[in-house]
C-alpha cells in the first residue's frame, strides 16, 4: 500500500499555483502530514461484500463534507445494487467463498490479516472472530467543530 505524503505535496503545490481545487480519493494510507482534501479508505468493506465492493470504473462518487459521507450515485438504484449483489456473490461463490480480486494469501500473516481484519470503524487492527472488545463503549457525537480557512478568512467555505 503507497504512502500518499508525496502525491498530496505535489497536488497541493499544483493546486496553490493555478488556483484549482483537487480532491484525493484513494485506498492507500496517509502518514498525517498530507494536507487538502485527502479521503482515505482503509479495511476489509469490500472483501466482505460490502457496498465498496460493488463500485464501477466510472462510478460517480459524491463526497458530502457537509454530512461526512461517501456515496455511490449509481448504488442509489435498488435494481443496480441488486445485480451487482448478485454478480459478486455469484464470484464469491465460484472461488470457494473468497472473492477473486483478493488473491492469494500464501504468507501466514496475509492468512491472519484476511481471516481477523476489523475496519477502522469498528476500532481497526487484527481482532479473533472481527470482534473488538471495548471496556467503554460510546456513542459518536458531534463536535459542533467547524473547519475555516484562516488563510482566507473572508471566504465562507468551510473546505
Amino acid at each position: 500500500m503507497p504512502e500518499m505524503l508525496d502525491p498530496t505535496s505535489r497536488i497541493t503545490t499544483l493546486c496553490r499555483e493555478r488556483g484549482i481545487v483537487v480532491g484525493l480519493m484513494t485506498d492507500a494510507r496517509f502518514s498525517g502530514g498530507s494536507v487538502g482534501l485527502v479521503i482515505g479508505h482503509v479495511g476489509p468493506e469490500a472483501a466482505l461484500g460490502g457496498p465498496i465492493a460493488f463500485i464501477r470504473d466510472g462510478d460517480e462518487i459524491v463526497a458530502d463534507l457537509n454530512k461526512n459521507e461517501l456515496n455511490c450515485t449509481a448504488l442509489s438504484d435498488p435494481a443496480v445494487l441488486r445485480q451487482r449483489k448478485a454478480a459478486w456473490d455469484k464470484a464469491v461463490a465460484d472461488n470457494g467463498g473468497i472473492h477473486p480480486n483478493c488473491g492469494i494469501a500464501d504468507t501466514r500473516l496475509l492468512h491472519r490479516a484476511r481471516l481477523t481484519a476489523v475496519p477502522a470503524t469498528r476500532g481497526g487492527g487484527m481482532h479473533p472472530n472481527r470482534e473488538v472488545w471495548v471496556r467503554y463503549p460510546r456513542e459518536a457525537a458531534r463536535s459542533g467543530f467547524v473547519p475555516t480557512n484562516k488563510h482566507r478568512p473572508e471566504t465562507k467555505k468551510a473546505f
